[in-house]
């Protein structure tokens, strides 16, 4: 078969969800496919929600020490704290917690 003649995906063997032995899985065996993403307005107010209390605790702890630091190295120094805090822990511990909020339509 030329590369013209090529199966669609569905025919093709790669793309076929079977077992090790060539079976069909159970339908509860298969991938679960994937959640809808929320609305953006609900993601803004998620991120808004886990931002502002970050921000306003970065510039409350550490805004006298840097106040002298010129804009473009406080802002530095605040995003460089305050992007992994959210990426790693809060975006992800509000997500858990509001999801069903986050799936609701």
């Amino acid at each position: 078969m030329t590369r013209s003649q090529t199966k669609p995906p569905s025919e093709s063997r790669a793309y076929r969800s079977t077992t090790v032995d060539g079976r069909t899985p159970p339908q509860h065996e298969r991938t679960p496919t994937p959640r809808a993403m929320p609305p953006r307005w609900k993601t803004a107010v998620v991120v808004w929600v886990a931002i502002y209390p970050s921000i306003t605790l970065v510039l409350w702890l550490a805004g006298p020490r840097i106040q002298s630091w010129p804009l473009a190295v406080r802002t530095l120094a605040i995003t460089a704290v305050v992007v992994p805090l959210m990426a790693f822990l809060l975006l992800p511990v509000l997500q858990r917690l509001l999801g069903p909020w986050l799936r609701r339509s």
